[in-house]
């Protein structure tokens, strides 16, 4: 069985040379195997695909975990965390309408992911509304947000901007979090 992190990482090493062009010839180059083990573990570029989405939400959900469990932070500044974790891949360079054409499966994985994998983020929002630190507001709608503007940047802005993806997910967030009244 292939180790998942190298994997991940080296399909992510194809994507940022390639996008998603690369063959799964290259995949298994890539990692020093034959394409029959590579085969023998990822059946198609659609499974790899998957694969990748799949593991990407469990690196964001390994650094997100203890910052949840960090009872010293105050929820406003633990959202704020949670929200500056995803990891900058060039996965994200591709965005979703590339996936939705490509990797149909992948695509609709990723969209429940960014739809339904926020119940532990709103737990964090509902702490921060039952202290009277977050007034109520409609989550759904902010995590489509979140995921559109991040999405949004990464795609468009970012290419010309000259911030690190960091820097851009911090002020991005700041601006959700704390909007532009002073």
């Amino acid at each position: 069985m292939l180790d998942k992190d190298t994997l991940f990482y080296s399909t992510m090493d194809l994507i940022g040379r390639k996008g998603t062009k690369f063959t799964m010839d290259e995949v298994a180059r890539n990692l020093g195997i034959s394409k029959r083990t590579l085969y023998e573990n990822i059946l198609s570029k659609e499974a790899l695909s998957i694969f990748m989405v799949t593991h990407y939400f469990e690196i964001v959900e390994d650094r997100q975990r203890p910052i949840r469990e960090d009872a010293s932070l105050d929820p406003v500044e633990k959202l704020r965390r949670l929200l500056t974790t995803t990891p900058n891949m060039p996965l994200l360079r591709f965005g979703s309408a590339t996936l939705r054409t490509e990797f149909p499966k992948a695509y609709m994985l990723l969209d429940e992911k960014l739809t339904l994998g926020w119940e532990s983020t709103f737990r964090v929002m509902d702490e921060g509304i039952a202290q009277g630190k977050l007034r109520d507001f409609d989550k759904l709608m902010f995590a489509r947000v979140y995921a559109s503007g991040i999405e949004g940047l990464i795609s468009e802005y970012g290419l010309s901007s000259g911030m690190t993806f960091n820097e851009m997910q911090r002020r991005f967030v700041d601006l959700l979090l704390f909007g532009i009244t002073a």
